[in-house]
């Protein structure tokens, strides 16, 4: 316990700074209500121009869009720690290896205190409202008890994941010295092949097959369909598991780098 106090202290840290910025998460409530609307109106009118062909109903659609509103700082592929990649190109992360703690389980928690944070202030105003929409506009309630804790653990697993796939486009840093061109890249194929730009059910059959053996599929995508019930439950552990393992691989990939950047890094020109 006494090794993991300091990484909670620098979560808890995080997540207060975070929570602090209430206007801007006003701002972007109002703004995904609008996203929202565009996009359910959107698929509407791809389920209505051919009803047999859009394998969703309305309202697992109208879940998934507001799942993915309400946690959209939680997923933001575009979205990337500032002062770590400063830190890196300054070489003030040399302040960061004298503290008598790693730094990528440091942050680590840095990342995702962000994203907890920055989700925490907006999802609970957009469910709530959205709950009280027409039938087919808005939220509706889980698809079984069972599915709703599917999702929590599903979310938590897929948040996890997030940052894991998140941080080797930090360290990367390292060895380009430029973010401009990790951060286009993650965030362009993030995006579309975790449900972001479209719902991935919505992609042909061909390539839902190939993005399910590659960790995106496991991102938001995973427990927005558990919630709504399009994925069966006795499939739910075998995408719990999926998540775990994948977990299980992108973070020692993100240590090894981490290592191997750490050896590139010069200071001061010594």
């Amino acid at each position: 316990m006494k090794h993991i106090k300091p990484y909670l202290t620098f979560f808890s840290m995080r997540i207060r700074c975070g929570l602090q910025y209430r206007t801007a998460a006003l701002a972007g409530i109002a703004t995904q209500f609008c996203w929202g609307f565009m996009y359910i109106m959107l698929y509407r009118a791809f389920r209505e121009s051919n009803p047999d062909a859009y394998p969703m109903t309305e309202a697992e659609t109208a879940c998934y869009i507001w799942l993915q509103q309400a946690f959209l700082q939680m997923f933001a592929s575009w979205s990337m720690e500032n002062d770590l990649i400063a830190q890196i190109k300054n070489g003030t992360v040399a302040y960061e290896l004298c503290r008598p703690v790693a730094l990528y389980p440091m942050w680590f928690c840095k990342c995702m205190a962000t994203r907890v944070a920055k989700a925490a202030l907006r999802f609970l105003p957009i469910l709530c409202i959205t709950a009280f929409l027409p039938s087919g506009w808005g939220m509706t309630l889980p698809h079984s008890p069972t599915a709703f804790l599917a999702f929590l653990c599903s979310m938590l697993l897929s948040a996890i994941l997030m940052v894991a796939m998140m941080l080797p486009a930090h360290i990367a840093v390292f060895f380009l010295m430029n973010e401009g061109g990790i951060r286009s890249i993650t965030a362009n194929v993030i995006d579309f092949c975790s449900g972001s730009l479209i719902p991935l059910p919505l992609l042909p059959v061909w390539m839902q097959q190939m993005l399910s053996f590659t960790p995106f599929a496991y991102l938001q995508n995973t427990p927005y369909l558990i919630y709504s019930g399009y994925y069966p439950t006795e499939q739910v552990p075998r995408l719990l598991l999926i998540q775990l393992v994948w977990i299980a691989v992108l973070i020692p990939i993100g240590v090894i780098m981490m290592k191997c950047g750490l050896r590139r890094v010069v200071i001061q020109g010594g």
